[in-house]
C-alpha cells in the first residue's frame, strides 16, 4: 500500500534566507559549524548516515559536548508482495556528542543516540495541514490516528516487528577529524566514522553491524557574515546480522550536502542547508525504502555566553524516503 507523495516547497525557504540575511547582517559569522539536523526514518538511521561537522578543530585539550532533541512525525505503511514496512509513530530522538581537540589540527567526537518512540497526537493536526496546502498525506488515512506500529518482512521473513513504544539506545559512533587545508577565509577537513552495533537490533534501533564512513567539509566565509559550506562523503554498511536465512540487500551509500550561515546579529545565526544520500536499500520493492533520500533544514543558532549556544532547526522531506517532518534543539557547552 504505497504512501502518498508530495511537493515542499523548497524555493521560498531560500528566499527567506537570502531576504533576512541581506536586511539584517549585523553580526560576524566566521566558519560556524554546520547544525546537526537530520530527517531519516528510524529504519535508516540504524545504519550509518550522512555526517558533516565543520572544516575547523577545537584547539588542544578543549572540550565541546552537546545534547541534541528532535522531535518528528513518521507514516511509511507499503506492501509489495510479502514484504512488508510499517513505521507510524512520533519519535524523539536524543542525542549526546561530545568533541576534543587533539592538537595539530585534529579532532576526536563520539555521539551516543537514543530514541522514545510512541503514537504520538500530531495525526489529526498533521492531516488538516497537507489537505490545506494540498499536498499529499503519506497514506496516514490507512490507519487510525496516533497508532504506533513499527515492523519489517522481507521476503516473508521478519526483520523486526515491534508493537510496544519505548525508549531504546542506538549504535555508538566515533570519529576522527582532520584540517588539511587552511586559507583565507576558508578551510577544508577530513573525517573518517565507524558506527559500533550496540543499539537494540530486535527492536530496531540497531543493525548488528558495523558501518564506516569517510567524508571532506569545505567552508568559506563569502562576507564576514556570510559562510558558505558544502560536504561530500560515503559510507560502507555491514549486512544485519539475524536469524539463518535472513538476506537482505545494503547498499554502500554517498552522500553530499551544502549550506549557509548569516550572521543576524552579534549573537544569532540564520542556518539553512540541505542535503541528500543514494538509496540504502534495493529490490525490496517498497519505493520508501528503494530511493535516496533528500531533506532541507533551517533555523537559528543563538550564542547565549562565549561557552553555551543553541540551535533551534526544523527538518522537511523532500523525497518520500524520510520522516515527514522533525524539529531539532540542540544544546552546547565549550569547556
Amino acid at each position: 500500500m504505497p504512501s502518498s507523495s508530495r511537493a515542499v516547497p523548497v524555493l521560498p525557504v531560500f528566499l527567506v534566507f537570502l531576504v533576512l540575511a541581506l536586511s539584517a547582517s549585523q553580526g560576524f559569522c566566521g566558519l560556524a559549524d554546520p547544525a546537526n539536523g537530520g530527517n531519516r526514518t528510524p529504519l535508516h538511521k540504524m545504519f550509518l548516515g550522512p555526517e558533516w561537522a565543520g572544516p575547523l578543530a577545537l584547539g588542544k585539550g578543549k572540550v565541546k559536548a552537546s545534547l541534541g532533541l528532535a522531535y518528528g512525525s513518521v507514516f511509511i505503511n507499503e506492501q509489495a508482495g510479502q514484504t512488508t514496512a510499517l513505521m507510524d509513530m512520533e519519535v524523539l530522538d536524543m542525542t549526546l556528542r561530545c568533541r576534543l581537540g587533539l592538537g595539530r589540527g585534529m579532532e576526536f567526537d563520539a555521539v551516543l543516540p537514543a530514541a522514545w518512540m510512541q503514537a504520538g497526537f500530531m495525526d489529526s493536526g498533521l492531516e488538516w495541514y497537507h489537505d490545506t496546502l494540498g499536498v499529499g498525506n503519506y497514506g496516514r488515512g490507512t490507519r487510525p490516528d496516533n497508532t504506533f506500529g513499527y515492523r519489517v518482512a522481507l521476503a516473508g521473513t521478519p526483520w523486526f516487528a515491534r508493537e510496544e513504544e519505548g525508549l531504546d539506545i542506538g549504535d555508538v559512533r566515533m570519529g576522527l577529524k582532520k584540517k588539511l587545508l587552511e586559507w583565507d577565509g576558508g578551510a577544508l577537513a577530513a573525517r573518517a566514522v565507524v558506527k559500533a552495533p550496540s543499539g537494540n537490533a530486535s527492536r530496531g534501533m540497531g543493525s548488528g553491524g558495523w558501518d564506516t564512513g569517510a567524508g571532506f567539509t569545505a567552508g568559506h566565509a563569502l562576507f564576514e557574515w556570510l559562510t558558505l559550506y558544502a560536504g561530500a562523503g560515503g559510507a560502507w554498511h555491514g549486512c544485519p546480522e539475524r536469524e539463518p536465512g535472513f538476506a537482505i540487500s545494503i547498499n554502500n551509500t554517498l552522500h553530499g550536502a551544502a549550506g549557509a550561515a548569516a550572521a543576524l546579529s552579534k549573537h544569532t545565526l540564520l542556518l539553512v542547508q540541505g542535503l541528500a544520500e543514494s538509496a540504502l536499500f534495493e529490490d525490496t520493492g517498497i519505493s520508501a525504502l528503494d530511493r535516496g533520500y533528500a531533506e532541507i533544514s533551517w533555523g537559528l543558532r543563538h550564542a547565549f555566553t562565549d561557552k553555551l549556544s543553541m540551535d533551534f532547526l526544523m527538518s522537511e522531506d523532500l523525497s518520500d524516503a524520510a520522516a515527514d517532518f522533525s524539529f531539532h534543539v540542540e544544546t552546547a557547552w565549550n569547556f
